[in-house]
């Protein structure tokens, strides 16, 4: 395929995309700033949404309406403008270090979602149910030395020897075995 066809393909759809959010915004404009001008001059005593034809009329017949339409229209052209200004970067939070190599962020706003923070040594216990063991107690010290007594694979003493010798080379079929 042909880059240039895709690029002009590409440019045409955003053309496109963007030919019709105008016109959108701009039938979407012409009808508020008409009920709008009607409210305001009097001539309507409620709200309502005019015809597409009453409002284009409405905007070229009328100067006051004209103008009241193209001050809609430079407002949203200055919001759009001032979106893409301030929006032209990712949101970046401010970290503190935890330990070596791992930062979290800061806490911000009002203590809601995404404002978890680590807890100070002081408020442990308060959020943590705690016990404090006598380590001189005849029952924690019986504990302590007998603890490991039943981790055989921590004892080097009990550990097997692996001999090749003893290894069996028989293939295990589970339909002898099943019966």
């Amino acid at each position: 395929m042909n880059p240039q066809r895709s690029r002009s393909g590409e440019n045409e759809t955003k053309a496109a995309a963007l030919h019709a959010s105008i016109n959108h915004r701009f039938d979407l404009q012409s009808f508020f700033s008409t009920a709008l001008h009607g409210a305001l001059s009097g001539s309507t005593s409620t709200l309502t949404v005019p015809s597409l034809n009453t409002s284009l009329i409405s905007v070229i017949t009328n100067r006051i309406h004209f103008l009241l339409f193209l001050c809609l229209q430079g407002f949203a052209l200055l919001l759009s403008a001032l979106f893409f200004v301030s929006n032209n970067r990712p949101y970046q939070s401010k970290l503190k270090q935890i330990a070596p190599g791992i930062e979290t962020p800061v806490v911000v706003g009002q203590n809601q979602h995404g404002s978890a923070r680590w807890l100070q040594e002081e408020e442990w216990a308060h959020a943590f149910d705690c016990e404090l063991f006598d380590l001189h107690h005849p029952f924690i010290r019986q504990l302590i030395q007998t603890g490991y007594d039943d981790l055989y694979f921590l004892r080097t003493d009990l550990k097997e020897e692996y001999n090749l010798e003893n290894a069996s080379s028989e293939v295990y079929s589970e339909s002898e075995h099943l019966g």
